[in-house]
């Protein structure tokens, strides 16, 4: 069923695909009925959801391609796939026009997959080496075509360059699964079509959102938590609790993905972290790491998963992740706005990730943000672009009243500025260079403030979240007490100390009777909290288990004040013989009045209590008379408990504090 829409592109409709289709296309070999084998020409196909075979159609069907996809990583996981091994070439660094040649030779039907800025020279080689007109032979399609917009603010000349080459093709396909807003969207596609695709039996995306005050302390949180039980647990639509054992970080920051590494003491071998080859970005992560920067590796998704992978926009799009069991975790922080998603755009194809159908988070998102107003609002945004347009067009008067090329020549030269990052592009025309504004670097702008205004305010998240809903058919869900947001808070000391004391009573119990399995997970455990925090063994082995739970259960600087009381009393051990004469009883009364004094000389704040007196002699509880005739409680004092007798608190002393 088709239908058309009223909008400014050359033509706009809508198909809607019905429930029993999953892909566009799928091998015949495999005898799964093909949707559709080519898209309509010179379309902007938004295809509605990612992970539904766009692109292996475009890779596998009878048309001459020249794939350009935004980056490197998008083509070599595309190219160099088991299904497109050998049958694609990928154009990059090295490639000579003798090895495109040699491809031509011995393929069918041609698939060359490029980078967006080696485009141009993909197509002067192709000129060099074929007789043909290579507009006429080849399709020329654009991957992720939504980031000729989100991505201009620092791909400027790539995309225009590429976009400069449309004209050549008689046929330009447009791929993307989430598309900016429409009065957003670049103004070269106005030439083009426009067709969505709207999936019956589109996936359910589960986004958890948690809206913390610091997102990158809240990652943290969860890694520390991570390491100490070797997964977290997060709550399925059903309400089954899911374990997540590789956890894959989406956060465009280079610099705030090794501040996370720092903070969590994560080790290179623990990460696997996906980034641009930049030596900036290597010398962050190597201290980050705390090695030099030519021990850094980059990886790429297709290497060996780790416990923790960190992705950077350079992977958001197009690249695909196999995992069993890793969790999505997406991070936007309001001060670094490289890191503010569009939740229309970038949320939706990090969801599309991860790529292993056996993975039951794949379709599953921790969203960790938080929000701020940015100090200016929506009109004094929208007053700033209008001030910068009347600035600019007042550039375009003044260049085009000079009538002196060298005068122009002068002033291009102080436009350059402007012509990468303002408002301002030149064009060489018949009549000449001319200066002209740039709509796309005002949508930009637009678009950017766009994006920063919906985090103002928790509610302005989710409405984004339920509008994109919407508009690519996938359905959000708010999950605010989902049992994965235990692991964003730091973990309680209690809850800690609740762990390690399990652990040792296991290890400490008869080894036959737990299974082998059990042992070595509360090993690994107990391995773990002494590292990650030494105040539990120092606790358990001071306190014993009743006294360190009992003491953790308020705070970790009560659990320390605890062991910081106990050196303090152990340090009398022994000591009280002149105060107290063994075989002799003493009333409550008296033993608090005797140890009072030393309590005092040693700052310990909390009031004597006449059982603390077990803490420093074997005694037995008893009743007398006294000179009133009134039977009160006391203790008959034995032999005194020495300092190098064991340390655990007896039982009869356990509740002190």
């Amino acid at each position: 069923m088709e239908g058309p829409i009223t909008s400014n592109y050359k033509s706009k409709k809508k198909t809607f695909v019905p429930e029993r289709y999953r892909y566009f296309y799928e091998d015949s070999e495999r005898n799964v009925e093909a949707f559709i084998h080519e898209f309509e020409p010179n379309t902007l196909n938004v295809k509605g959801m990612t992970g539904c075979g766009a692109t292996t159609m475009l890779l596998e069907n009878y048309q001459p391609m020249i794939l350009s996809c935004p980056t490197n990583e998008l083509c070599d996981c595309k190219s160099n796939s088991d299904r497109h091994a050998g049958k694609v070439l990928w154009y990059k660094k090295g490639v000579t026009d003798e090895d495109i040649l040699e491809y031509l030779e011995h393929i069918d039907v041609p698939k060359l997959i490029v980078v967006y800025d080696s485009t141009p020279y993909l197509i002067q080689a192709l000129k060099r080496v074929e007789e043909e007109e290579v507009g006429q032979k080849y399709v020329l399609a654009i991957d992720e075509a939504h980031m000729m917009m989100t991505a201009l603010s620092y791909r400027d000349k790539a995309i225009k360059n590429l976009t400069a080459l449309l004209p050549e093709f008689e046929n330009v396909q447009f791929i993307t699964a989430t598309p900016v807003p429409e009065e957003f969207s670049p103004e070269v596609f106005k030439n083009y079509n426009y067709v969505e695709y709207e999936w019956a039996g589109a996936i359910r995306l589960n986004v958890i959102t948690s809206e913390q005050y610091n997102p990158i302390k809240a990652v943290v949180n969860c890694i520390e938590s991570f390491r100490i039980d070797g997964k977290i647990m997060v709550q399925s639509e059903n309400n089954e609790e899911i374990a997540a054992e590789e956890l894959v970080i989406f956060l465009n920051s280079v610099k705030e993905i090794a501040t996370i590494i720092k903070s969590a003491k994560l080790k290179p071998e623990e990460c696997k972290v996906i980034v641009a080859e930049k030596y900036r970005n290597s010398s962050l992560l190597a201290e980050a790491f705390g090695i030099e920067p030519d021990e850094v590796e980059i990886a790429k998704a297709s290497d060996v998963n780790k416990k923790y992978t960190f992705v950077t926009s350079k992977a958001f799009e197009g690249v695909d992740f196999y995992s069993e069991s890793a969790l999505s975790i997406v991070i936007s922080v309001v001060r670094s706005k490289s890191t503010l998603l569009d939740m229309g755009v970038s949320l939706p194809q990090i969801a599309g990730r991860i790529r292993t159908p056996e993975n039951q988070l794949k379709n599953t998102i921790l969203f960790i943000y938080n929000t701020s107003s940015y100090g200016t609002s929506p009109k004094e945004q929208e007053e700033n672009v209008i001030l910068n347009i009347e600035e600019a067009e007042r550039c375009i008067e003044i260049y085009d009243r000079c009538t002196d090329e060298a005068e122009k020549t002068v002033l291009r030269k102080r436009y350059s500025d402007d012509f990468n990052h303002g408002l301002l592009q030149s064009q060489e025309t018949a009549e000449g260079i001319q200066v002209k504004l740039d709509h796309d670097a005002i949508k930009h702008k637009r678009y950017q403030n766009y994006i920063t205004g919906t985090y103002c305010q928790e509610m302005k998240v989710h409405n984004a979240l339920e509008q994109t809903a919407i508009a690519i058919n996938q359905d959000f869900f708010f999950e605010e007490e989902n049992v994965v947001l235990n692991y964003v808070r730091k973990p309680h000391v209690r809850e800690l100390a609740k762990k390690y004391i399990a652990a040792k009573k296991l290890l400490e119990s008869d080894p036959e009777k737990a299974d082998q399995e059990s042992i070595e997970l509360k090993r690994e455990l107990i391995k773990v909290l002494d590292k990650e925090m030494p105040i539990l063994k120092k606790a358990y082995s001071k306190l014993g288990a009743e006294k360190m739970q009992t003491a953790s259960n308020r705070s970790e600087k009560n659990l320390k004040a605890a062991i910081v009381e106990y050196d303090k009393l152990y340090s009398l051990r022994g000591c009280l013989n002149d105060k107290f004469e063994a075989g002799k009883f003493y009333f409550n009364t008296k033993i608090v009045e005797l140890l009072a004094p030393e309590y005092y000389k040693l700052n310990i704040e909390r009031p004597v209590k006449a059982i603390d007196i077990a803490y420093f002699f074997e005694v037995e509880s008893k009743k007398k008379k006294d000179l009133t005739g009134i039977r009160k409680g006391g203790y008959l004092i034995k032999k005194p408990i020495l300092k190098t007798r064991p340390t655990m608190l007896p039982q009869a002393i356990a509740t002190i504090g």
